[in-house]
């Protein structure tokens, strides 16, 4: 199962420094071969049972070399992350990038990376609150950050992990939870309905479809951080993002 998380946090006291927003964006289950090698000889000439029309796939992503079966795979991250800044943690070429909890599922890996430091204490994903204070909660307490700060993920399971009802200055928008508070389009109406009438394959973790478009929408990211939720109360003010993005 993949999940998505999209963090954002608008910096808006930085000053004269240009960085108005930074951006977290977080795909579960990624491999690094994945990111870096392109697609995989032994799935793509592997068992025709796992991939179906397996000469379909292989003509659209099957190329010479790594390079190009990664550009292939990921246009984005490598024609525009890529050139206009950096990657790293291609373990070919010795960059390695580990955690240090020792398993290998999404709770503990989400907690260490948002609170810097692994907690053995947490070992399921069923764990419940997070005790531990993530880097956002942190900064949204600071001055000039407070509701300047949100998440949206397809797991329901980020409630728990941002512990939204001690977080409160940390918006969350969660797995199934209609996106759109208050719809003013159509469109956020129709993306309302399909989030609580969708077939649902898994119980509490939404489609990346749904929630790129409730994410990546600059007016969706504004009316979705005006919304209140029965957990974290907190209004955040209308943030938008500079450009939409191709996850």
């Amino acid at each position: 199962m993949k999940r998505l998380l999209l963090l954002l946090l608008v910096a808006s006291s930085l000053g004269a420094q240009r960085t108005k927003n930074v951006v977290l964006i977080v795909t579960d289950g990624l491999r690094w071969q994945d990111v870096f090698t392109g697609a995989d000889s032994s799935i793509l000439f592997g068992d025709p049972r796992a991939l179906g029309d397996t000469a379909a796939i292989r003509r659209d992503f099957w190329r010479p070399t790594a390079q190009e079966r990664r550009r292939t795979m990921m246009p984005f991250l490598w024609g525009t992350v890529a050139k206009d800044g950096q990657i790293f943690g291609n373990a070919t070429k010795g960059s390695s990038a580990q955690i240090t909890n020792g398993l290998k599922f999404s709770y503990p890996g989400y907690n260490e990376m948002l609170t810097g430091a692994a907690d053995p204490k947490i070992r399921s994903n069923n764990f419940g609150k997070n005790p531990n204070e993530t880097v956002f909660e942190t900064l949204s307490k600071r001055p000039g950050f407070s509701n300047q700060v949100a998440a949206f993920g397809t797991w329901g399971v980020f409630r728990d992990i941002f512990n939204t009802s001690r977080a409160t200055g940390v918006f969350v928008r969660a797995g199934f939870d209609p996106p759109i508070a208050s719809p003013r389009t159509r469109s956020d109406s129709t993306l309302n309905r399909l989030y609580r009438t969708t077939f649902r394959q898994w119980d509490d973790n939404a489609y990346d479809a749904f929630m790129q478009r409730a994410a990546a929408d600059p007016e969706a990211i504004e009316y979705n951080t005006r919304a209140v939720s029965p957990d974290n109360p907190t209004q955040i003010e209308g943030v938008r993002l500079v450009e939409t993005f191709d996850l």
